[in-house]
């Protein structure tokens, strides 16, 4: 608080804790894990980069509470509120989704309502924002390609084809460590790149990979195409949240009738390989 009288009674009241005599203008260059602003933010100038500020101090798992006056409106817009003693700027809860749209936030409820009150009061929880990793793992065959080039760049939400970066990755294209580059190298064919995913993670290069993916994704919202065998799945998931990422694993069923058993389809692949061998013309990536 910037009130030296109101940090003397604190002292008094809790000497257990640390109080600093200061406001918002001039916080401690620490974080933290939870910032209580209480009945406070109307007097901020610029409220969004007050509560921005706030979020910036934050520990990665924080929480700002505020305890804040919404105004009464249908639209997205600041109300001036006469009160007695002046006049403040108050949003309406359509602006407040607004000014916290680029925060995870949650409305938590009605805070106690104060004699002489001219709005009703909320408490908001807002956190830092984490990028989403849209987790596309499904087999061949699922439809992931068809649904993530229809649905994610609408929503300009960049994807990351995983066999493209298996390949150049492989090839040398991206820059990887040497042990992931022959290890993907080795034997490296389009139509077996399960196996090479598998190798990889056999290997403990897992954490390596998943690197690769947020570098492509540039650590920001993106969608994953990408089969992942099941029993390397969860190690995936657990490489992004690491990362600062919410990983979201998309999950159905494949519609139509099934697939060839694996013997078969390999015994198919290799054949459809070697014909394209005999004409004398390499596969194309994703053929």
């Amino acid at each position: 608080d910037r009130s030296a009288l109101f940090i003397e009674r604190a002292r008094a009241r809790f000497p257990e804790c640390e109080f600093v005599q200061t406001d918002w203008d001039h916080l401690p260059d620490e974080r933290f894990d939870v910032i209580l602003l209480a009945s406070a933010l109307h007097y901020a100038d610029d409220q969004p980069a007050l509560i921005a500020r706030l979020v910036e101090r934050l520990t990665e798992d924080g929480t700002l509470v505020l305890e804040m006056g919404i105004a009464s409106g249908p639209g997205s817009e600041w109300v001036e509120v006469e009160r007695g003693i002046d006049t403040r700027l108050f949003p309406t809860m359509k602006k407040l989704h607004e000014v916290l749209r680029g925060h995870a936030w949650k409305w938590m409820g009605r805070s106690v309502a104060q004699a002489g009150d001219p709005v009703s009061r909320h408490v908001v929880h807002v956190s830092r924002r984490r990028p989403v990793a849209y987790l596309l793992m499904q087999p061949p065959g699922y439809g992931k390609s068809s649904l993530a080039s229809g649905l994610f760049p609408a929503a300009q939400v960049p994807v990351v084809s995983g066999d493209q970066s298996i390949a150049g990755i492989a090839r040398g294209t991206i820059a990887v460590g040497e042990r992931l580059h022959e290890t993907a190298a080795r034997d490296y064919s389009p139509f077996h790149i399960d196996a090479v995913v598998g190798r990889i993670f056999d290997a403990g290069l897992g954490a390596e990979l998943v690197d690769v993916w947020a570098g492509l994704a540039g650590e920001r919202d993106f969608a994953l195409d990408m089969f992942i065998p099941t029993e390397y799945q969860a190690e995936v998931e657990a490489g992004f949240a690491a990362r600062g990422y919410l990983p979201v694993r998309l999950q159905w069923e494949r519609v139509g009738p099934p697939l060839l058993g694996e013997d078969r389809l390999a015994v198919e692949a290799d054949a459809y390989y070697a014909t394209l061998q005999a004409a004398g013309r390499p596969p194309e990536l994703g053929e």
